[in-house]
């Protein structure tokens, strides 16, 4: 039994998974109420243009490997499956601003209360948190769910919705709940279904060897030695061209008194721990008084260390409607080097609008 398991607390170490709470419950549900009303009510628009914006917005390349399929007429009615996968739900709600927001009014509060949801599920996501992160999740969850059963009376009020009144504790017990989610854990089970099975006799043994079986080879080099990138595999730099330090601004200052090369070679993209960064890749620089952002111009590799050439961008204002910052091109430049990023994350940008993600309260400025 898990209650007699030593400091083990079946109301507190339950944890509540924001893929299947957010983006297969409550995302779902109140899309699929706040599209009805917007089509069939409120008639902003059709579904053809919805279903026209969906496809031909222009995703980012991580986001189209799991693209947002289109909505069929049908799968707005009540009992109905939405039909994305988790995935694909993410990416829906947290570009569905740039999609379609132009379109509806700023004072309506179908809208404004979606925005609350896609603030919560950016926290709920992010693998970085404040000690005030809490406290602006539970502030949020009820300003949400408030909302949601005032607008959405003839809707059930299901479990999920209530979950998200367990996020914020989650976080203060355990840190950011993207550490709890089962994304990486359904993505797992695709490895199994990759190998088709004739013969299903102790079927859980097969799984078992097939899976240890491919680690092994994973692990071990073809010599039979120990691999030594079996945990990271290095960074990866795109071919570039040789180009003197003297014609690129602000490389003397990451130096830090270090002799100064005469050159380095310029890279159009690399990918740092998994993470790409090329050419028009915004950072958030700072997020301690004001929120600085910049823009990648050029990637300056020198000894297995990079470093980021960048436009400033100045900040003009929040667009609460659209959940993001309107941002314009600044005449300096900045040079960063990549160990030392505050938040090493690409923000999410649509022509001069940057929404943030992978941070902490940024809500409460």
């Amino acid at each position: 039994m898990l209650g007699d398991l030593p400091g083990f607390d079946v109301t507190k170490c339950i944890l509540h998974d924001p893929m299947h709470v957010i983006l297969e419950g409550i995302g779902k549900l109140e899309l699929k109420r706040m599209l009805s009303v917007f089509l069939f009510e409120k008639r902003y628009f059709s579904l053809a243009t919805l279903n026209k914006r969906v496809q031909e917005y222009t995703y980012s390349d991580t986001e189209l490997r799991d693209k947002p399929e289109s909505i069929d007429k049908h799968a707005l009615n009540q009992n109905s499956v939405f039909p994305q996968t988790a995935a694909a739900m993410k990416n829906l709600m947290v570009n569905l601003p740039f999609i379609i927001g132009d379109l509806i009014p700023e004072d309506d509060e179908h809208w404004h209360n979606f925005v609350i949801l896609l603030k919560i599920l950016m926290l709920s996501i992010s693998p970085v948190i404040s000690v005030n992160t809490p406290d602006v999740m539970e502030h949020l969850v009820a300003t949400h769910n408030r909302n949601f059963v005032s607008l959405y009376s003839d809707a059930s009020f299901t479990p999920k919705c209530h979950y998200l009144v367990h996020f914020s504790q989650q976080m203060r017990l355990f840190g950011p709940t993207r550490n709890h989610w089962c994304m990486r854990f359904e993505s797992k089970n695709g490895f199994f279904k990759l190998q088709r099975w004739f013969n299903f006799k102790n079927l859980p043994k097969s799984l078992s060897f097939y899976h240890q079986r491919w680690m092994c080879m994973k692990m071990i080099q073809s010599t039979g030695c120990r691999s030594n990138v079996f945990l990271y595999t290095g960074d990866v730099v795109h071919e570039g061209s040789v180009v003197a330090v003297s014609d690129l601004p602000g490389m003397s200052d990451v130096f830090r008194g270090d002799r100064l090369p005469e050159i380095v070679m310029c890279s159009p993209e690399v990918v740092v721990n998994g993470i790409v960064y090329k050419r028009g890749t915004v950072l958030l620089r700072n997020l301690d008084s004001d929120v600085m952002f910049v823009e990648v111009e050029k990637i300056a590799v020198y000894k297995h260390a990079k470093y980021l050439i960048c436009n400033n961008l100045k900040v003009l204002h929040f667009d609460d409607h659209i959940n993001a910052f309107l941002v314009e091109r600044c005449s300096t430049q900045c040079t960063l080097s990549m160990e030392n990023l505050c938040y090493q994350w690409p923000q999410l940008t649509h022509d001069n609008f940057v929404m943030l993600q992978h941070v902490d309260d940024i809500w409460m400025l």
